[in-house]
């Protein structure tokens, strides 16, 4: 089975992870979800939920608003993209 690209996400969670120090069962404990999930988080093989994506920024301490932009990297195109309603 081919490896999944490591996204900026799956990087940001694995490093800020290890740097506060909880184990993957330690995370996923306080998330509610099981550190299967978590391992997959990491990995970039799964993208958390707009709610579980809240509950990663406080549980380690990030801004919520750069976790989304990182999950959901075209969002920002279409934010920021003028629409035509904007020359009326």
């Amino acid at each position: 089975m081919p490896q999944a690209k490591e996204t900026a996400l799956a990087r940001l969670i694995k490093e800020r992870r290890a740097s506060l120090e909880p184990s993957q069962r330690d995370l996923a404990r306080r998330l509610g979800t099981s550190a299967g999930f978590i391992s997959l988080l990491e990995l970039g093989k799964r993208r958390p939920s707009y709610k579980r994506l809240a509950r990663l920024a406080r549980v380690l301490e990030l801004d919520q608003r750069a976790l989304f932009w990182l999950a959901n990297p075209g969002a920002r195109r279409i934010v920021e993209r003028p629409s035509s309603q904007d020359a009326l």
